[in-house]
Order: structure tokens, then C-alpha cells, then sequence
């Protein structure tokens, strides 16, 4: 209900329903449950045409079955629990569907969440979705640790790879570490840089202009060298091959800054140079609602 007043304030007292403020996420209590409290919640969402979305998060081996294929079953099953739902409750309210599964670890019973397994589970789960012509969101990145080491880039890489290629119409979640139990900013300046990468990877090139290539290759013949070849000129500042600045490209020549200094350095800058877009009168507003909330 706090969350719907600020919606409230932000849009200057007028209803909210169809103004696609704010999103709602429904969970399932594994295996297929939904508890009161997240009905209710569903049920004031859907006055005011609030997406749906649900978090469905299975832990293969406590709470799903110790299989891919049983999480993968259980969990769609519980991610259309809620969707199903929340057209019974209002036909045609917006739904995304999403689906975060995890692995219990069987030594401690602790919940593994951001696992390779993940990554598959969460493709399979996409693909089965958009079969049904549902619209999707998907994870874009994640790490069990929260260091920026090689197991951490592994880990987001392979998330961001996934997400892009299971064509989940709304990308999310860039950020997340130490289990799902953090949110670094550097983090999240990475793993945009890995959803850039992963998108170009998942392009591919086009090979439709080819015959400017040919016609370069015959111009430079044997022995010749294309520094200076008209198309090497026409093609400088296109994007045909992978840039992004955060990648550090010094190799053999040494003196280079690391991803994470320039993830920190771009974190940095971002957070000095930002400007509130709310206008004024809306931020007083809401300055006002959040005081009132702390005296109570």
C-alpha cells in the first residue's frame, strides 16, 4: 500500500491504474503454493492493471525435485500458477513471465542461486514460455561470490549470454552478487558490458555487402595491405567489430587498467554527474510521505 501511494504522489495524485509506474512480483511458496499474503497482494495489483510477475524460485533437491528436468516442470508449473491467477482475477491484466531457480547445496541444505545450472534451467524456461506467446524477463547477470575475479566474470558472462540469447522481451538484475544477497555497483557497470558482449556475439555479422570485401581483396592483391583501403576509411568508425571501454585491450603492450577500476571510475562518475528527473514538487511530496513514515 506504501508502494501504491508513492506511485500516488509521483503522478501527481491522479490514479495509477494503466500508468505503468510500478510492476508487481507475485512469489510461490515451492512447491506449488501461494500463500495469503501474496494474494492479497495480487488482488490490489490488479485494481490498478499492475504487470504481474511471478517469482518462482525452486531449490532442486529441498524444495524441487534433485533433477533439471523436475525444477524445470515444477517451476513453470508455479510461474503459470501465478499468471493463471492473476487472469482469474482480472482478465487481460499484463503478466511477465519469469522463472529463478536455484540448487540446494546437500552437505548444508544452503540455496545455491547463482549456479551454471541456473543458466540452463532459466533458457529451457524462456523458450518454453515464448512458445506460449507469453512476454518474458530474464536475469542479465549474477555471482555466487562478491569479488571481481574469474568465477565472478564466468558467472555474469554466462547469465548475460543466456538472457540474451532466449529473446526474454525485458532484460533485469544486472548487479546482483554474493548469492543474490548483494548489489554492487561495479557490478552492475560490468555486467551491461557483458550484455553489450553477449548481444554482439548473438548478432552475429552481416555478409550482405561482401563484394566491397572481395573488391578490397582484389585491389590489395598479393603482398598488399589494407591500413590505408577505401573500405578499411569507409568502415573506421562503424561497429563491426567488439568495442567497449570497460574491456581493458592493452595486451602485450602493458600499462592497462583493469575492468573493475573502470567499472569503479564509470560507477563513480555516473553517481557525481546524476540529476533527479523528478520535478520538484513531486520529490517535496515524496520527501514529506517518507517523514511521516519514519515518525510513525
Amino acid at each position: 500500500m506504501e508502494w501504491i501511494e508513492i506511485c500516488t504522489i509521483i503522478n501527481r495524485g491522479r490514479p495509477i491504474k494503466g500508468s505503468g509506474l510500478l510492476s508487481t512480483a507475485a512469489a510461490v511458496l515451492s512447491p506449488l503454493s501461494v500463500n495469503s499474503v501474496n494474494c492479497e497482494i495480487m488482488l490490489e495489483a490488479v485494481k490498478h492493471d499492475m504487470p504481474i510477475i511471478p517469482t518462482t524460485c525452486p531449490m532442486a533437491g529441498s524444495t524441487s525435485p534433485y533433477a533439471p528436468d523436475g525444477t524445470l516442470v515444477q517451476g513453470i508449473a508455479e510461474s503459470l500458477i501465478i499468471i493463471c491467477t492473476a487472469q482469474v482475477m482480472n482478465p487481460g491484466n499484463p503478466c511477465l513471465f519469469s522463472f529463478g531457480p536455484s540448487v540446494t547445496e546437500m552437505n548444508t541444505g544452503r540455496d545455491l542461486y547463482y549456479t551454471i545450472d541456473k543458466v540452463l534451467l532459466k533458457i529451457a524456461a524462456i523458450q518454453f514460455a515464448k512458445r506460449l506467446g507469453l512476454p518474458t524477463v530474464a536475469e542479465t547477470g549474477g555471482a555466487m561470490n562478491c569479488r571481481c575475479d574469474m568465477q565472478s566474470g564466468a558467472e555474469g558472462m554466462l547469465m548475460a549470454l543466456s538472457a540474451a540469447v532466449s529473446g526474454a522481451d525485458v532484460l533485469a538484475g544486472a548487479g546482483s552478487c554474493l548469492n543474490a544477497n548483494g548489489l554492487s555497483p561495479e557490478f552492475i557497470v560490468m555486467q551491461h558490458a557483458f550484455v553489450e558482449t553477449a548481444q554482439f556475439l548473438h548478432n552475429g555479422f552481416d555478409i550482405s555487402g561482401i563484394e566491397k570485401s572481395l573488391n578490397s581483396i582484389r585491389e590489395q592483391n598479393c603482398g598488399g595491405n589494407f591500413l590505408t583501403d577505401g573500405l578499411t576509411i569507409d568502415n573506421l568508425y562503424d561497429n563491426d567489430f567488439f568495442k567497449n571501454p570497460l574491456f581493458d585491450m592493452a595486451g602485450e603492450i602493458g600499462g592497462g587498467v583493469s575492468m573493475f577500476e573502470r567499472a569503479n571510475d564509470a560507477a563513480r562518475k555516473i553517481n557525481e554527474n546524476f540529476v533527479s528527473p523528478v520535478p520538484e514538487d513531486i520529490a517535496q511530496n515524496l520527501r514529506m510521505f517518507f517523514e511521516l513514515i519514519y515518525k510513525k
